[in-house]
């Protein structure tokens, strides 16, 4: 990998992942039919905007900073939540584990460029203690 900036991949990386998040809004109504395409269309979203921010940054320093300390718990659980939601959306179809894989990956991808969180673990708390 080289450290080299590349803004024109860069930029196709982030046109692809604008039209993918186009076609996963598009896709929100079969949600309830079918979660594994939304799924799938929303995982190659993350991965195309991962991309196309390592493509900006240069891949081999990108890299670097996804594995830095200060980072490194936010990419393990981002690059588990896009390999779990894959894996339950393509390989072995479950329809909870690939949505909440997918909110996983959603929460994730927040913190880690806009350090917040899309369901706290209040919201968590909160929601296991309405059930029981």
């Amino acid at each position: 990998m080289s450290n080299d900036r590349s803004y024109s991949w860069a930029v196709a990386s982030c046109l692809i992942t604008i039209g993918l998040i186009f076609v996963c809004f598009m896709m929100l109504p079969t949600l309830v039919i079918s979660p594994s395409s939304f799924v799938l269309s929303f995982t190659l979203a993350m991965i195309s905007m991962i991309a196309a921010m390592a493509f900006f940054h240069g891949p081999r320093l990108y890299m670097k900073k996804l594995f830095i300390e200060k980072n490194l718990y936010a990419s393990i659980f981002l690059i588990l939540s896009i390999i779990l939601a894959l894996w339950f959306s393509l390989i072995m179809p479950s329809y909870i584990l690939s949505i909440v894989f997918c909110i996983c990956e959603l929460n994730a991808i927040l913190f880690y460029f806009c350090n917040i969180t899309a369901v706290s673990w209040q919201t968590v708390k909160w929601a296991f203690s309405a059930c029981f």
